[in-house]
């Protein structure tokens, strides 16, 4: 059951949102505590379609993600694995987006080079210490 929040119609304006070459949006905060069903239950009312998935469960896709050295790599990687097209004008979300050592990297070519794409990336700020 999902229970709604402030800022549940921010998020779904930004993803209805088609202006060119917007900023990803990075939603973060501590874990268990909403962020990936605050955005996915905006995508469910938005109409356009979306591809989503989670770093933290999807190890191999994280895997040939962090292989990627270039951002033509990467796109090339997410048309192959997962049937995101930066040029579709769709919208991406990436969920725990902190599972990954070169995602980071990327993120200002997804606001120039997908020009019409939508970009979310969701992770927690929590690191766990290894004692």
């Amino acid at each position: 059951m999902y229970i709604p929040r402030s800022l549940d119609l921010r998020i779904l304006e930004f993803i209805s949102d088609i202006t060119p070459n917007k900023n990803v949006l990075l939603v973060e905060g501590a874990r268990q505590v909403g962020k990936s069903s605050l955005v996915l239950q905006a995508l469910e009312k938005c109409k356009r379609k979306y591809f989503a998935f989670n770093l933290e469960k999807e190890t191999l896709l994280r895997s040939v993600i962090d292989d990627c050295e270039e951002f033509n790599e990467f796109n090339q990687v997410l048309k192959d694995r997962v049937g995101f097209d930066g040029d579709s004008g769709h919208v991406l979300f990436i969920d725990e987006a902190q599972e990954s050592r070169k995602l980071g990297r990327f993120v200002r070519f997804m606001k120039e080079e997908w020009r019409n794409s939508t970009v979310i990336l969701t992770g927690s700020t929590l690191v766990s210490a290894n004692l």
